[in-house]
């Protein structure tokens, strides 16, 4: 391989061909020394051992992302050229790699060929959603959405599963000052299952706003949000509430009462109308800092069976 290489330096680039595919019969399937094999296959144009190489460390997962990264190169930027080298399994790591780049035209086209061929799984369905979300695609990821899982309105809303953190799933944050917990606990839901826990440690007068789920919906028609709460001893005069704004939009904000002191099992509904264009709104947990001498947040709350329910089939007005 050496030999090669010193030959290819020396522009004898029949001879270092010929080394290459001398050696290629022997160390193909040696790790150890396929990358340099794959670089220099490349150089000298030899796409018979290099489309092969490429396919192995993808499906392997042994220097993915620079292979990808050289496929890309000899491919020009070309998703269409890199498909058709790619074994149909490793489309998905593809995909994978070119959502990572944000690469948007290029991640349409391999998310066609997983449809096509039928390689959709809800890992790679997860993540195309997420990036189509970020990317505020929001009639897009819906439709998507909605012909592969069979969802629409809110997703999870019992927490009967684990959050996804992505897409149209529930997102929660993490605080590393143990200011605030958030919990997904089995027995204390309103049916003895699943509900979400927030426990303030009563430590800080803190903002928070650290578990939300985005939602799609349709400008124009109203809606409304229900979902079931209880609390143990929240304090203070600002206590949590449930906030609905718009996503991709401005001009929407509504909001439900206060949680605050000890309450049983209680039904909570917020009306509201996306304005135009808004085709995604924000569901999510907030509370607000105090400016009272007694600020510092304690108690807990338990939330669960979210539901979101069009009160008309066409915009109003």
């Amino acid at each position: 391989l050496k030999l090669a290489e010193a030959e290819a330096a020396g522009n004898n680039i029949d001879g270092a061909r010929a080394i290459l595919a001398f050696t290629d019969k022997w160390i193909s399937d040696i790790f150890r020394w396929k990358w340099p094999q794959t670089l220099l296959a490349y150089d000298l144009g030899m796409d018979g051992i290099l489309r092969r190489n490429i396919n192995d460390f993808v499906h392997l997962d042994r220097k993915r992302s620079d292979a990808l990264n050289l496929l890309d190169r000899y491919c020009e930027g070309s998703a269409d050229r890199v498909l058709d080298i790619l074994a149909p399994d490793n489309h998905e790591a593809y995909m994978a790699w070119l959502i990572q780049w944000r690469r948007r035209t290029a991640a349409d086209t391999a998310w066609a060929a997983l449809e096509e061929n039928d390689n959709v799984n809800d890992g790679i369905l997860l993540k195309y959603v997420d990036f189509l979300v970020s990317d505020k695609r929001m009639a897009s990821a819906a439709e998507i959405w909605q012909r592969h899982t069979g969802l629409t309105g809110m997703t999870n809303g019992g927490f009967e599963s684990e959050p996804s953190r992505k897409g149209f799933g529930w997102r929660l944050g993490d605080d590393r000052k143990d200011r605030w917990q958030l919990r997904r606990v089995f027995g204390d839901g309103r049916k003895d299952a699943y509900a979400m826990r927030v426990s303030f440690r009563g430590r800080e007068n803190i903002r928070f706003s650290h578990l939300y789920q985005i939602v799609s919906v349709t400008p124009g028609v109203p809606y409304r949000i229900t979902y079931w709460w209880k609390s143990k001893g929240v304090t203070t005069d600002q206590g949590p509430f449930v906030e609905i704004y718009g996503y991709d939009a401005e001009g929407l904000r509504a909001t439900g009462p206060m949680a605050a002191g000890t309450l049983g099992w209680e039904e909570v509904a917020v009306d509201f109308t996306p304005p135009d264009n808004c085709r995604a709104v924000v569901v999510r947990l907030r509370r607000d800092a105090s400016r009272r001498f007694d600020s510092k947040i304690a108690g807990t709350l338990w939330m669960d069976d979210f539901s979101l329910t069009p009160l008309s089939t066409s915009p109003s007005g």
